[in-house]
Formats: structure tokens, C-alpha cells, sequence
């Protein structure tokens, strides 16, 4: 019994130890799907976040074409959320409608084949913007092979197609540039003219026809000469290796040789390898290369026989490596003197007091810095005699190290006239201050501007500066004699020996004698107590005299400066001076008006001093900006002579003297009636005299092209009554401009 107990007893321990057993494996089980479970779920995590980090779209639908899923990478291509996208017909929700009848096609295709299919299409996105996508779709099938969901596969292709249509574009663009290129333009494949544009056919003289045909030989377009350059080029081209321009010579239809220069490459064309070669004809090139060569030589004449020193410099200190003739005779060095200068020589060349500002500049220039290319300094001769230099420079590269070149003008005669214009002029505000007869400045306002000495006395006040303190109607015995006097003088904008009745500061009567310009609104007058009317005209007479005197002086003194910076058009102020007279007089301009239109004649160009001396007589065409400046010239000048009391009026004929019919002119555009006659006449005597003269950058044309273009041109730019009268002196009357 005990026994049977015993064993009953270690049966059931036996069994519970296997339950034990059996729990701790299941446990162990448990705990191994729990972590197959977690592995799966980050395998599809990472499966996700790989899905929605791609650039390629990714989506699922069902067979209905409703979206079950789409990455995060379409979806934001869309606009959508990818919560938004779930549940929305496929087609119909993000296909453009013009697309959605072919993608349904697609999709019943795919349903019924159950075989992968690739097709193009266009998406919509939220704000119903297009997006063009190549779309792969496949089917998933559950365990009855049925289709479970279509998993499909987007690649954006708006980037392509922009570059498809690019390349379209720019093969028609190729196209048309070669049809216009100025430069002959061919595709050789295997030996045979495949394409020749149209500056093949006008150069060469064969038709494209005749290019074309397949038993035209390429090879008779070469000089014998130039047929193994062209074999070995073409050689180096089967070979891949890149071929640098070369130059050969062509033979045109007509047995003309051609020069020319073609740069080739190995292209891709219709399936297979071919050479486009680029012509560029450059015979006449070869002709002007000889002329250059020639103009170079005379150039070396020229900068030898120069009246301006020329030097290049380099180094710190400067050293001279090149000097001219001219730079010799300026300092009073010999050649070998200055070529071996000392340090402290090159110093005391400069004037002591200039010698900051030249070698500043000088460092300054050569390191590479803007600086002015023109300013002026003195120097020291050998004899010691200062002079004045205008020095125009810039860098250069000279045997390949950084120099300076520079031109030197003695301009010290200049300087001279410089500083007697300026006495000149004092003289002049001296003469006006202390002239015998009276004159003033008025504005249109009724207040004096400036009154000199003579007009004070003559009005009996103490100090012509009182004039400043009262109105002008002080003056006037009659209030109603001022109205008179301004309303002729709006009206012809000038008025000469008026009588007027003025009052003294006594009040006393005086009657005078006036003439006065109106340029604005000033009023610039001078006047004459009458009562003494003999002996004043005598003194009237001679101050005028010296008034004109000095005044012919001092644009006499304004042309020569102008025409020391600019050799040359020296003389041709002069020259139209004299022949606006002779035009003016057929054309029966009154004195006044003759003798205003000489004057302006004489100093047109004056301001063209404020241009570079450089532009003014540069030998090449100039740049768009430095013609622009030359353009102001009439401006300029119209300014300063406007500072001037001239009794014409001066500024204006000058300001317009560009002016043309059309309004082609400048500075300010003006058409017919709005161009003084004046200015018409100096317009058509300045061209002639220009043409019919040399400059630098042309050869003089012959009168009978000159006449030709005043004739061309009458009309349009030009007073056509004022280019007959011209012709009619140049042609009948044997008149030109000497």
C-alpha cells in the first residue's frame, strides 16, 4: 500500500515536472514570435519610410482603381497628404481628363492579362497643375491568383520632356543659325556632303543639289595643295583624337582660291559618326593682314616722328626701356642719356613740388588701379627751364612684364594762354565795371541783379550796390514806360537804342538811351544819358569799340585752346566762321543775326574742351560711352557762353549747331521749326567743312561727295533752302571751304 502510494506519488511529480517543461517552452515560443513580431514591424517600418524617402512614386489600388496607398513622396508631388489620397478613384481623381480614357484602357489590360505594363500619362495635383509621369503597374495576387491590389511604380518625366522638347527647339534653332551663319557650315559623312548651307552655296558656287549629289567629289573643293592637311585631319578625326582649327585653301565652282580657316569635329549624325566642319572665308582678312603690316611699319614712322613724347616705363623706380625722338627734344636729353638714367636722375626730371602726384600715379597704374590716363605736371630740362607736360597714359604688357605708356604734350604755351584768358576776363569785369556807359541786370521779377558804376552815377546814387536794395520801378518816371519796354523786349527777345524816361534818386528826369538781351529771365542792359547826346555817342562808340575788341579777343583765345588739344581740327572753327558769312549774306540774314551767327561759328566746338584730348583725336572708332561724351560738346559749350553777355544769341545757336530737321540731332532732339535758322546754317557749314577735311580715323572726301550728302540729306536732316543756296556757291560760284 505505502509503496503503491509511493509510486503514485513520484508519477505525478514526474508529470508536473513535465508541465514545467512543456510551459517554459511555450513561454520561450511566446517570446520568440513577440520578437519576430517586433522585427516585422521594423522591416515594414524601414520598408516604409525606404517606400516614402524615395524620389520614385510609389502606389497601391485595387482592381476598382480605388487608391488604397501612396508614399510620401507622390502625394507632396500632388499637394495631398497621403491620409487625403486613400479611398479616391485613381483615374478619375488624379488623371488629366484629356488621359483618363487611355489609362483605363491601360488598366483593363492589366486586369485581364495580369502582366506588367508601362505606360506615359499626365497627373493632376491638387491645384490642378500637370505633372508628366511614366507609370509601371503590376498586379498582386492572393493565394486563389486572383489580383489582391495593383502595385504601381511613377517616375516624373516633366524634366525629360522639357529636355525632349529643349533638344527639339534647339535643333530648329541650330537649323536656322546655320541657314543665316555668315560662315559656310557642312556635315561630311562617310566621305560625302550630307549637309552644305546656304553661305556654301553662295561662296562656292555649287547648289546644294549638286552638293548632294552621290557622285560629288568633296575633294575638288581642296587646292591640291591643301589636300594632306586635309587627309590627316580627317584621319585624326576616325581616330577620335580632337583636330585644332587649321587653315587650307578652297576652289570655287569658277577656279577662284579661296582662304580659309575651319574648325571640325566628329559628331553624332543620323545613326552614325560624321565631321561638321565650320568655314570661315578669310581672303580679304589675308589682304588687310598685309595692309596691317604695312600700316605698322608706318605706324613705327609715325610714333618716331610724333610731336609728342612717347615712353614706356617699368619697374619701381621707373626705368624707360623706349623713348622717341620727340621725348628728346622735350627734356634736352639725348637718346642714350635718358635710356640710362639714374634712380635720382628719373627724380629730378619731375618738378619737385609734382613729383608725389606723377610717381603715385606712375606705382598706382602699374599695380593694375584706375587712375586718371590724363592730368598734367611740370618737368625739369636739362638747361633748367621748367615746362608744363600733359601726360596721357595707361598699362600695358610690354615683353611680358607689366609697363606704362605714356604720351607727353609741352603744353606749356598753353598754360600761358590759360592764364592771359583768365586776366583777359578781369579785365573784361573790370572794363564793365568801370565803363562810361551804364549797365545792369534786371529779372523779369522787377529786381536788380548787378549795376555798375557809370549806371549809378548817372541815376545819381552813391554806390551801385543800392540798386540791389530797390525795386526797378523806382527808376521809371512813368510806370507805364517800364510795361512798354518789357513788352517789346518778350517780344523779339532783344531791343536796341530805346529811349526811355528814368528818374534820378532826386526824382529828376533823364532820358536815355537803351539796348538790352533777354536770355530767361534776365534782362541784360546797358544805357546812355542822351541829353549830352554828341559827346556821349563819341565815348558810346569807342568804349563798344574796345568791348567788341575785347570780346573777338577772347573767343579767338577759346578757339585756339580748343584747337591746341585737338591738331586735328585745327582751323576748322575758322573756316565755318567764314563760311557761314558767305551763306548767311545769300541768304539775307539781317547784321544782327550775321554777325551773332559768326561769333557762334567761332567757338561751336568750345565745348569740346571738357572731352579727353584722346577721344578728340583718337584714329579708331569710338565706344558707345565715348561718343555719348562727345555728344554733350554743344551743351557744354552752351553753358559756358551763357556766362558770357553776348548781344546775339551765342549759346543757343551753339546748344543747336547738331540739331537736325528730323529730330535726329542732339542734345535735345529739335525738328524743323524749333531749330533757330542760325543753327540750321552753321549745322550744314560745320558738315561740309568736317567731311571735306581730314581726321584721323578717314581720308578728306571730295567736294562733289560732300555736296552729294548736304543733297541726300536736304530735307530730311538739313534746311533744303539753305543746301541750295550752299550748292549754288559751291557749284556756280566756285566757293569751297579752304
Amino acid at each position: 500500500m505505502n509503496n503503491k502510494g509511493e509510486k503514485n506519488q513520484e508519477q505525478l511529480l514526474d508529470e508536473i515536472k513535465q508541465l514545467q517543461e512543456q510551459k517554459a517552452g511555450f513561454e520561450t515560443t511566446i517570446e520568440q514570435l513577440n520578437a519576430d513580431r517586433e522585427s516585422l514591424k521594423q522591416e515594414i517600418d524601414f520598408a516604409m519610410k525606404m517606400i516614402n524617402s524615395s524620389p520614385t512614386y510609389f502606389f497601391t489600388a485595387s482592381p476598382e482603381c480605388i487608391t488604397l496607398l501612396m508614399n510620401e513622396t507622390m502625394a507632396n508631388a500632388l499637394g495631398y497628404k497621403t491620409v487625403e489620397v486613400v479611398g479616391k478613384d485613381f483615374i478619375k481623381y488624379f488623371v488629366n481628363s484629356g488621359e483618363q480614357l487611355n489609362v483605363l484602357n491601360h488598366w483593363k489590360k492589366l486586369r485581364e492579362t495580369k502582366q506588367t505594363i508601362v505606360f506615359e500619362t499626365i497627373l493632376l495635383t491638387k491645384d490642378r497643375s500637370s505633372r508628366d509621369v511614366e507609370i509601371h503597374c503590376s498586379t498582386i495576387l492572393d493565394n486563389k491568383k486572383e489580383i489582391d491590389f495593383i502595385f504601381g511604380v511613377g517616375i516624373d518625366i516633366s524634366a525629360r520632356r522639357e529636355a525632349q522638347k529643349a533638344i527639339s527647339e534647339t535643333e530648329a534653332k541650330f537649323q536656322q543659325l546655320a541657314e543665316h551663319s555668315p560662315n559656310m557650315i557642312f556635315i561630311n559623312k562617310d566621305g560625302r556632303v550630307a549637309y552644305a548651307n546656304k553661305k556654301c552655296e553662295e561662296i562656292l558656287g555649287y547648289t546644294r543639289g549638286e552638293f548632294y549629289d552621290p557622285k560629288f567629289d568633296f575633294r575638288c573643293l581642296i587646292a591640291p595643295e591643301s589636300l594632306p592637311t586635309i587627309n590627316a585631319a580627317f584621319e585624326k578625326h576616325l581616330r577620335g583624337e580632337n583636330v585644332e582649327p587649321y587653315s587650307y585653301k578652297l576652289i570655287t565652282k569658277n577656279g577662284n582660291v579661296l582662304d580659309a580657316i575651319i574648325t571640325s569635329n566628329l559628331i553624332d549624325y543620323k545613326d552614325g559618326k560624321a565631321i561638321m566642319g565650320i568655314v570661315t572665308d578669310i581672303t580679304e582678312y589675308k589682304k588687310i593682314e598685309v595692309e596691317l603690316r604695312e600700316s605698322e611699319e608706318k605706324y613705327r614712322v609715325c610714333v618716331e616722328n610724333s610731336p609728342l613724347g612717347l615712353t614706356i616705363a617699368q619697374g619701381l623706380p621707373p626705368r624707360m626701356t623706349y623713348i622717341n625722338t620727340a621725348l628728346t627734344e622735350i627734356t634736352g636729353y639725348t637718346f642714350d642719356e635718358l635710356m640710362n638714367f639714374s634712380d635720382e636722375q628719373i627724380k629730378n626730371l619731375i618738378y619737385e613740388d609734382d613729383r608725389a602726384l606723377f610717381f603715385g600715379r606712375y606705382q598706382s597704374r602699374l599695380d593694375g588701379n584706375p587712375e586718371p590716363s590724363s592730368y598734367e605736371f611740370r618737368i625739369n630740362r636739362k638747361d633748367g627751364e621748367v615746362r608744363w607736360m600733359r601726360i596721357y597714359s595707361s598699362r600695358i604688357m610690354y615683353k611680358g612684364e607689366p609697363a606704362v605708356q605714356a604720351s607727353f604734350m609741352d603744353i606749356t604755351h598753353q598754360r600761358q594762354m590759360q592764364d592771359d584768358l583768365q586776366k583777359s576776363e578781369r579785365k573784361y569785369r573790370d572794363l564793365v565795371d568801370n565803363a562810361l556807359m551804364g549797365v545792369y541786370k534786371t529779372n523779369l521779377s522787377g529786381q536788380f541783379v548787378y549795376a555798375n558804376k557809370a549806371f549809378a552815377r548817372l541815376l545819381e546814387y552813391d554806390n551801385p550796390d543800392d540798386f540791389i536794395k530797390i525795386p526797378v520801378e523806382t527808376i521809371y518816371f512813368e510806370s507805364s514806360d517800364r510795361k512798354k519796354f518789357l513788352k517789346i523786349l518778350n517780344e523779339n527777345g532783344r531791343i536796341d537804342h530805346y529811349e526811355l524816361r528814368l528818374k534820378t534818386r532826386t526824382g529828376q528826369e533823364r532820358i536815355i538811351l537803351v539796348s538790352a538781351t533777354l536770355e530767361k529771365d534776365i534782362i541784360s542792359g546797358m544805357l546812355v544819358d542822351i541829353s549830352e547826346r554828341q559827346q556821349m555817342e563819341e565815348r558810346l562808340k569807342h568804349n563798344l569799340e574796345k568791348y567788341q575788341e575785347l570780346m573777338l579777343n577772347t573767343i579767338h583765345a577759346m578757339a585756339s585752346i580748343l584747337e591746341t588739344r585737338d591738331p586735328y581740327t585745327a582751323g576748322h572753327q575758322q573756316r565755318v566762321a567764314e563760311f557761314v558769312i558767305y551763306i548767311s549774306t545769300a541768304m539775307n540774314l539781317n547784321e544782327i543775326q550775321l554777325k551773332g551767327l559768326h561769333t557762334a561759328a567761332m567757338i561751336h566746338d568750345i565745348g569740346k574742351i571738357y572731352v579727353p584730348a584722346e577721344i578728340l583725336s583718337r584714329p579708331s572708332t569710338l565706344t558707345e560711352s565715348e561718343f555719348a561724351l562727345i555728344k554733350i560738346h554743344p551743351m557744354v559749350g552752351s553753358d559756358i557762353l551763357k556766362k558770357i553777355d553776348f548781344p546775339w544769341p551765342v549759346a543757343d545757336i551753339v546748344l543747336q549747331h547738331h540739331e537736325r530737321l528730323n529730330g535726329s540731332g542732339y542734345p535735345k532732339g529739335l525738328k524743323d521749326n524749333e531749330i533757330m535758322i542760325e543753327a540750321k546754317i552753321l549745322a550744314v557749314a560745320d558738315v561740309i567743312e568736317a567731311m571735306s577735311s581730314h581726321r584721323p580715323y578717314r581720308a578728306a572726301l571730295s567736294i562733289e561727295e560732300t555736296v552729294k550728302e548736304i543733297e541726300q540729306n536736304a530735307g530730311i536732316l538739313y534746311d533744303p533752302d539753305i543746301v541750295k543756296v550752299t550748292v549754288e556757291l559751291i557749284k556756280e560760284k566756285g566757293l569751297l571751304i579752304t
